[in-house]
């Protein structure tokens, strides 16, 4: 999850700072695997930490807060292109993806010990 977070990153980044229509899409393509990789393993992440009786419930919770936040970042986006360029919505959400990457790396290697890896994923859920 953090290797394509920290992909999607610095491909964000790079396509804030690209002039070349060719290089852009080259970036484009090259976006769609990373984030692939970080939204497959979020939803691993889901399944194998719940329990089969709440995972709907999760995922639905999941899915409205995302379209919640999209909708309000349509008009966040649209103003800040507005005010500072689109150059710069790219950088900003680069360095956001970033930050947020790093920080996830930080807090699981804080709490690499409470994780319990001896137990299997439907062990931990109580499906066993």
């Amino acid at each position: 999850m953090f290797a394509g977070s920290i992909g999607y990153a610095v491909l964000t980044g790079f396509y804030g700072l690209v002039t070349n229509p060719y290089l852009a899409l080259v970036l484009l393509i090259m976006m769609g695997p990373a984030y692939q990789l970080r939204d497959v393993a979020q939803e691993t992440i889901y399944q194998n930490t719940c329990s089969n009786r709440i995972l709907p419930k999760v995922i639905a919770a999941k899915s409205t807060l995302v379209q919640a936040v999209f909708i309000l970042s349509i008009a966040f986006v649209g103003t800040v292109a507005d005010l500072f360029g689109v150059r710069f919505v790219y950088l900003f959400s680069s360095s956001m993806l970033l930050l947020t990457a790093l920080t996830g790396m930080i807090a699981l290697v804080y709490n690499k010990y409470s994780i319990e890896i001896d137990k299997t994923p439907a062990e931990r859920r109580g499906d066993i």
